[in-house]
């Protein structure tokens, strides 16, 4: 069994499965049934001959069958468990720069400016506004996305260590 041959397979199934999980979390439709069913699609690669992955596996299942059956039983059992989360959201955000804006334009409205001032300031005002706002509530959701990822790469690495367990026996 060659264990730097196992680990190059197991980073890009360990790679393909964190990038799925990273789209799904990022478009925002994070469906665990449907991510499941997607990490079981490229489990199947670890039991088809057809695959380096599977050739591996049976290199392994001639050396020492029990250790194929548990790896095979640890990979193909895996199933991401839902973690409870509240992806926050942009309303407050645009809430408050719509509130900002109002205001500017009441309060700039009310001024005795020239025509031109009246409608520069309150312009610029609501730019400040969305241009301080909205990015602040883009960092809170990008913050939130990461710390959603990396709840469930610790569940992907939980069973990277029960296999590396297994193998090392």
């Amino acid at each position: 069994m060659d264990n730097q041959q196992f680990n190059q397979y197991w980073k890009n199934y360990h790679d393909a499965v964190v990038s799925l999980l990273i789209r799904k979390i990022t478009a925002g439709n994070l469906n665990i049934s449907m991510l499941n069913n997607e990490v079981e699609s490229f489990s199947k690669r670890w039991k088809s001959e057809r695959t380096a992955e599977g050739l591996w596996v049976n290199n392994l299942a001639k050396e020492d069958s029990q250790k194929a059956e548990a790896f095979l039983h640890l990979v193909s059992s895996f199933h991401f468990t839902e973690v409870s989360f509240e992806k926050p959201t942009m309303l407050k955000y645009h809430v408050y720069a719509l509130l900002i804006s109002v205001l500017s334009i009441i309060v700039f409205m009310s001024f005795s400016l020239s025509i031109w001032k009246k409608i520069l300031l309150p312009v610029l005002a609501i730019m400040l506004a969305y241009g301080f706002f909205i990015p602040m509530g883009k960092g809170k959701i990008d913050n939130a996305n990461k710390e959603l990822v990396s709840k469930y790469s610790a569940q992907f690495d939980n069973l990277t260590q029960n296999i590396n367990r297994v193998l090392a026996e």
